[in-house]
């Protein structure tokens, strides 16, 4: 905020306010069409024309100036070095005019003139006067420069925001606008596709539909052509037949002639017999009975042909079926001393069954009954030794160790009482009971 924003290359007026010319808004010097403004753009033309048309090395030292100011505190003030007698005449006259016009806001008194020089005899001078207006340096009042005040940041900082906020508005409206140009032109395009999908839909169709036609259009030709050959052959194989029955009529009639004798004869029988009206009656008759002979004799043959046929085959089954009966009474006997044999064998296996099963029983009891004297004898064992049972009752093996350790143990003891080491008394003797029965 401490620098001043220069908005051109042109010097800056004081409009004695504080702020100089170009940080003024637009608004407040009237508008781009204000005549104020249009003097102060046409006196500033006229400044640069001058300064480039006389080459000077220096222009007017400050914009916050009066035209009645002398240039020497203009000159010190600006801390530059002191101007000659005519630049110093050149800044007045241009001071003069844009007091001039800046009181009267005419701006004919402004008017400039330009030399009459093609555009491109010009550039030379254009192209010095930037490089001069680029080394310029201007210096700045204490009157020009922005207060360092709160109030100050706060307002630039509010102008800034609502240009920000006109700029983002003005953005989003853009952007609206742009999106909604951009959905138009999406739809068009989506519009475009749907349509070129379609035109390449119908041109494959049209192409597909054109191939199946040329395909038919070929199948056709070509049986049509098969067809004309086979019409051709055919036509050809007609009249090979329509010449052979030339021949054949030609034969017929040959033979007719010479066979004409026989149909007098059968016209003169026909005459003489009243069963017949003409001859083909006669052959008619003739080829009925021949055909009946025919019959009969084929009939004939059949009938004599089926019965030697049923002869053979009884004959053949009377001999078929002798020969099996003799084998079923050969297979009949066999089976009734197979049987008479099956019947002894299993007499003498059922006596053995039932030997085995009785002997197997007994056995059975015997092994329960010593199964029974293990298990009591172990119980009293152990409640002669005074301990809880700890084999079950199944455990035959185990029962039987633990009698024969016992025993051991019993022989072990008898041996040292018959030594006399030791002696049992009466009262020591552990007492009997007799063990309960197993359910």
């Amino acid at each position: 905020m401490n620098k001043q924003i220069r908005r051109g290359p042109g010097p800056k007026l004081s409009l004695g306010v504080g702020r100089s010319f170009q940080q003024v808004p637009r608004h407040q010097l009237g508008g781009s069409t204000s005549p104020l403004a249009r003097s102060f753009s046409t006196a500033f033309s006229l400044y640069y024309v001058h300064s480039r048309f006389k080459k000077s090395k220096s222009i007017l030292g400050h914009s916050c100036v009066t035209p009645t100011e002398p240039a020497e505190t203009a000159w010190r003030r600006g801390g530059r070095r002191k101007p000659g007698p005519h630049q110093e005449k050149t800044q007045i006259q241009i001071k003069n005019l844009f007091w001039m016009a800046y009181r009267t806001g005419n701006k004919g008194i402004l008017k400039l003139t330009y030399p009459r020089k093609p555009p491109y005899n010009n550039t030379s001078d254009y192209l010095h006067s930037k490089a001069t207006l680029s080394r310029l340096q201007f210096r700045e009042y204490e009157w020009d420069k922005p207060r360092h005040d709160p109030e100050l940041h706060l307002t630039a900082g509010r102008r800034i925001f609502e240009a920000t906020k006109e700029a983002l508005s003005s953005k989003r409206e853009w952007a609206k606008h742009e999106h909604l140009k951009l959905e138009a032109q999406w739809e068009d395009l989506y519009e475009k596709e749907e349509k070129l999908k379609d035109t390449f839909v119908k041109l494959s169709q049209f192409i597909r539909s054109n191939q199946d036609k040329r395909r038919r259009a070929e199948h056709i030709r070509q049986e049509d052509y098969i067809l004309r050959m086979q019409r051709t052959k055919e036509i050809e194989r007609l009249q090979q037949k329509i010449a052979l029955v030339v021949e054949s009529k030609k034969e017929m009639d040959a033979n007719i002639c010479s066979l004409r004798m026989y149909e007098q004869h059968l016209n003169q029988v026909v005459s003489a017999s009243e069963d017949f009206k003409n001859a083909d009656d006669l052959i008619m008759r003739y080829e009925a009975l021949v055909n009946t002979r025919n019959i009969l004799g084929r009939r004939q043959d059949e009938n004599l042909r089926e019965l030697e046929m049923a002869r053979a085959k009884t004959a053949r089954m009377v001999e078929e079926n002798s020969f099996r009966i003799l084998g079923l009474n050969n297979m009949v006997a066999d089976l009734n001393s197979r049987y008479n044999t099956a019947f002894r064998e299993a007499l003498h296996w059922e006596n053995i069954v039932l030997a085995i099963k009785s002997n197997s029983f007994e056995k059975y009891q015997e092994i329960n009954e010593v199964r029974r004297s293990c298990w009591n004898m172990y119980l009293l064992m152990c409640k002669r030794k005074s301990e809880v049972p700890k084999i079950s009752e199944d455990d035959f093996e185990q029962q039987l160790l633990y009698i024969k350790k016992t025993l051991q143990e019993l022989a072990t003891v008898k041996e040292l009482a018959a030594q006399g080491k030791f002696h049992l008394t009466e009262k020591a003797r552990p007492k009997w009971k007799k063990p309960a029965q197993p359910s």
